[in-house]
């Protein structure tokens, strides 16, 4: 469930939940500076796994089916056979009736918020079925297609579509791609990179006594690395012994460390921090929301450091340019130009309603979800514009990734697959017609002290 709808009982990724107390959507929440922590979880394989697996629960009740919630479907899967399943819908309308049955469907599963409009496109949906069964199957697949399931607005569309994003155009300028790993949680710098050798003052006892029983020794353990032609204070350094494939990285000169850096706009000290600094500078969520950002004047907070990068090679390069966040979204991708970032899961994309109860099913979702009016909901409006982006969304790349082959072996963990998921992405660029991928991975459980 976790993997797939984003949340889980019992299943946090971390202490702060499933979503952040601070997060700002997109859309007309986010131009009115509304907060939605729940939104984070609203990107397209957590709409994929969610409307598969309401769609499945209706059809085949609780099983496998077509990515369905349950665990096993041992029969061949037939909408309407509900052999394979450990339960199912039990609800049996009033009457046979077109309008009664959708007022029934409406009151019960959106407190009667669903709209005239949207209320008449089900009834001429139900009404189109012979088969009364297979009819109502697909009533209750359409309300909870609407946003007024979804969101606990009321929903004022205007008659017009949606717009949706066209398909980039290449440049013809070499490829080129940025992949950013974020590691997220209290990375104890202290015991990644440590004073060795400084002829100034003995800089690593200093450390010593101030880390006590968590520094990291005998001092020859540590992996040193030149800095001689740095302006260090320190002729060397000392990486943590478990470091060794970054030790290695530095030394054939692929690796960086960029030092003391952090989120400080001006200096400060213990005396006068709390008023001093723009940010919390002791909460992970803080912190890593800062690392997105790098902007500590805080002159564009709605952006993110690859967000802001990928409008400069859009607007100064003209370049064609695509953002993929792995597993999750991330404001670090967000910008003021180009497409919204996709947000993909390593596992692989499943094609929202592989098998539709009726043809022009996805014509008539889209026309459930139209732009709206100035005066309706907001929450609902930016549901459906997600939705609608998602549905375009896992058209595209379900297509692109279908044709996809790498022959490079990954580890089989949640890095591993994520980079062979980026690797499998990268292979599309020509399908796709980009210039440049920028990718956001994040990597969680990394509080590290002297176990890094």
């Amino acid at each position: 469930f976790k993997r797939r709808i984003g949340q889980m009982a019992h299943s946090f990724d971390s202490v702060f939940s499933f979503f952040l107390p601070e997060f700002v959507p997109t859309g007309k929440p986010g131009a009115a500076s509304l907060r939605s922590p729940e939104a984070m979880l609203v990107d397209m394989p957590k709409i994929t796994g969610l409307i598969n697996g309401l769609y499945s629960t209706i059809k085949y009740g609780v099983s496998a089916c077509n990515d369905g919630f349950g665990e096993t479907s041992s029969k061949p899967c037939k909408e309407g056979d509900f052999s394979n399943a450990v339960a199912k819908l039990s609800y049996e309308p009033s009457s046979g009736d077109a309008d009664t049955i959708v007022s029934e469907l409406a009151t019960l599963l959106t407190s009667g918020r669903l709209s005239a409009a949207n209320k008449q496109v089900i009834k001429e949906a139900y009404s189109s079925m012979t088969d009364t069964a297979a009819a109502l199957r697909l009533a209750q697949q359409l309300i909870i297609s609407s946003p007024e399931f979804h969101t606990s607005n009321t929903v004022q569309m205007n008659g017009e579509s949606r717009t949706i994003p066209t398909n980039p155009e290449p440049s013809g300028v070499p490829y080129k791609a940025l992949i950013f790993v974020m590691l997220q949680g209290g990375a104890d710098s202290f015991n990644m990179l440590i004073p060795h050798t400084c002829s100034s003052k003995d800089m690593y006892k200093e450390y010593s006594d101030m880390r006590g029983s968590i520094a990291i020794s005998p001092k020859t353990s540590l992996l040193e690395i030149d800095s001689s032609d740095s302006d260090q204070v320190c002729e060397s350094f000392g990486m943590h012994p478990k470091l060794s494939a970054a030790h290695q990285l530095y030394n054939d000169g692929d690796l960086v460390w960029f030092a003391n850096a952090g989120v400080l706009y001006r200096p400060v000290d213990k005396s006068n921090y709390k008023k001093g600094a723009k940010s919390a500078l002791f909460a992970h969520n803080s912190m890593q929301r800062e690392v997105q950002r790098i902007d500590p004047d805080k002159t564009d907070v709605e952006t993110g450091v690859l967000g802001r990068l990928s409008d400069a090679l859009i607007s100064q390069q003209k370049f064609s340019v695509e953002k993929y966040n792995i597993y999750k979204g991330s404001q670090s991708l967000d910008g003021h130009h180009g497409s919204q970032p996709f947000i993909v899961d390593a596992e692989g994309i499943p094609e929202i309603n592989r098998n539709p109860s009726i043809t022009n099913m996805k014509d008539i979702v889209k026309s459930m979800n139209q732009a709206t009016e100035s005066d309706s909901g907001v929450f609902a409006d930016l549901f459906a514009d997600l939705f609608l982006n998602s549905l375009h969304d896992n058209e595209l790349l379900t297509s692109a990734l279908s044709n996809a082959h790498i022959s490079t072996a990954f580890r089989d963990d949640s890095l591993g697959k994520a980079f062979e998921m980026v690797a499998k992405i990268i292979s599309t660029r020509e399908l796709r017609g980009v210039d440049r991928d920028i990718f956001f991975i994040p990597h969680s459980n990394w509080d590290a002290h002297n176990k890094v």
